[in-house]
């Protein structure tokens, strides 16, 4: 069922708090995310006003304007909630190309099955330390990304957790549960390779939504990529449900 719009911007404003660019400006209703280039979240356009925008073309100029000072693509997310309702296919008609299709997913964190195995420990904390960092971006896979990507997640206000999975002494994985407004958002879910079918992420997201419930909070959503098809079954088998989907255009440089 599509949800209402005004339930969109909200999730859209909940997930950029919940990956905070270096940089953020608004723009008529539009909220412009800017950092290094590392990840679409932390460098597109929200442009989801809530009361209809003047000169849409003007204020793309002025995104784009904008954007390339700070030598980054211009880019934007778009929703259903995009304001104006037309603003995709001006995109598409200056030559902005369509990718990361994606869809947002919601859940009652009180639904969230226990692992059927007490093998994998987790570990919370309110702060990334080294051993969360290594087990969500790898330095041999992250070595380039991973300096920003710590950047945009020491920047996420608290309340917020960082749990670590660990199977006797070796790692097994990481996510980010951050708190707002009477969500819950998961965020940079990560199983090592090693570590997969051993109960890593269902381990981490029970974890995380009992703390979600001691924050007081009952609602979690998540962000998952629309061709990742385990990780959309996963996600289901937990209970998560679609609320809508968006993707990026990104300008051709």
């Amino acid at each position: 069922m599509p949800q209402p719009i005004d339930r969109i911007r909200l999730l859209e404003n909940l997930g950029a708090d919940a990956w905070p660019a270096a940089t953020t400006a608004w723009l008529e209703g539009w909220r412009l995310n800017l950092d290094g280039g590392i990840t679409r979240r932390a460098n597109s356009v929200l442009p989801n006003a809530a009361q209809p925008v003047g000169d849409a073309n003007a204020l793309i100029g002025e995104v784009e304007r904008r954007y390339r000072a700070h030598d980054l693509p211009p880019c934007f997310k778009l929703t259903a909630a995009a304001e104006p309702a037309d603003l995709d296919h001006r995109l598409e008609r200056r030559g902005y190309r369509a990718e990361g299709h994606s869809l947002v997913l919601i859940a009652d964190a009180r639904q969230i099955a226990p692992p059927p195995t007490a093998e994998v420990a987790i570990v919370l904390d309110d702060r990334p330390s080294r051993a969360w960092l290594d087990a969500c971006w790898p330095a041999a896979a992250y070595r380039e990304e991973r300096p920003a990507r710590q950047a945009i997640v020491e920047r996420v206000r608290e309340p917020r957790a960082f749990g670590l999975a660990r199977l006797g002494a070796s790692p097994g994985g990481a996510a980010l549960a951050v708190a707002g407004r009477g969500w819950v958002g998961i965020t940079a879910v990560h199983t090592l390779p090693e570590q997969r079918r051993r109960g890593v992420a269902q381990s981490l997201l029970h974890a995380l939504a009992g703390w979600a419930g001691d924050q007081g909070f009952e609602r979690l959503y998540l962000q998952v990529e629309r061709d990742n098809a385990p990780a959309r079954r996963l996600y289901a088998g937990f209970g998560f449900t679609e609320a809508y989907r968006y993707h990026y255009r990104r300008a051709a440089t």
